[in-house]
């Protein structure tokens, strides 16, 4: 691949055209994510920044859940991973989330260690696909595996793209708002009240909360 072109302030067709054909070259169908994203690419890039930015935080919160049995917990947050992969078209991951979120709501916890580095390994490669879109997007994550990969050497991409524990952890996750609005949310959608969790997270995003806590909470609806 050539000398990735900067996309930012092109018109939105042209956008579109090139991160289409950009992402295909990684299986990341960036139109479905596009429509998903309310026709916007300033969404779609929005989204992809904070979902790639997010990738340590969520996967400390699956460790944790992990380590110590509470397949609940896992459910929940490994389905916030399918649901922010899905909605960028990104669906490797989300398939592979998505039987990780099966087998914990059946409890098989073995099966979600067995299978938790393949998980992290499909993880660390679309991210790294991810670096290079929003690279064009003038935001560059220095993602360790992007230049082997741009070089057309992919075989450095998965030892290179480590999911590391070293990013800064958002602000909102300890406030006591964020959490009860989480749980409120997790108990809408478990009582098969998506709509009203959805009515919720909007009225919260109304009332000016943090951005990133916004994108926590919708990344919980199926």
């Amino acid at each position: 691949m050539g000398e990735l072109e900067n996309l930012v302030g092109k018109p939105e067709e042209y956008i579109k055209e090139k991160s289409t054909k950009l992402l295909a070259e990684y299986d990341i169908n960036y139109p479905d994510g596009y429509v998903f994203c309310g026709n916007s690419n300033e969404a779609y890039c929005e989204i992809a920044d904070i979902f790639y930015d997010m990738r340590d935080e969520m996967k400390e919160q699956l460790l944790n859940s992990l380590d110590s049995g509470d397949m609940r917990g896992y459910s929940v947050n490994v389905h916030a991973l399918k649901s922010n992969a899905r909605s960028l078209g990104i669906k490797e991951l989300a398939d592979i989330a998505y039987s990780h979120e099966l087998k914990s709501k059946e409890g098989d916890v073995a099966y979600c260690r067995d299978n938790w580095d393949a998980l992290v390994e499909v993880w660390k490669r679309n991210m790294t696909y991810l670096s290079v879109y929003l690279k064009t997007m003038d935001i560059d994550k220095h993602d360790p595996g992007m230049a082997a990969l741009l070089s057309g050497d992919g075989s450095d991409v998965m030892q290179d793209t480590a999911v590391t524990d070293d990013s800064p952890v958002n602000s909102f996750e300890n406030d006591p708002n964020y959490l009860e609005a989480k749980a409120n949310i997790i108990s809408l959608i478990e009582s098969g009240m998506e709509d009203i969790a959805f009515d919720v997270i909007n009225d919260l995003a109304n009332e000016g909360q943090d951005q990133d806590m916004i994108a926590s909470l919708r990344s919980l609806l199926p």
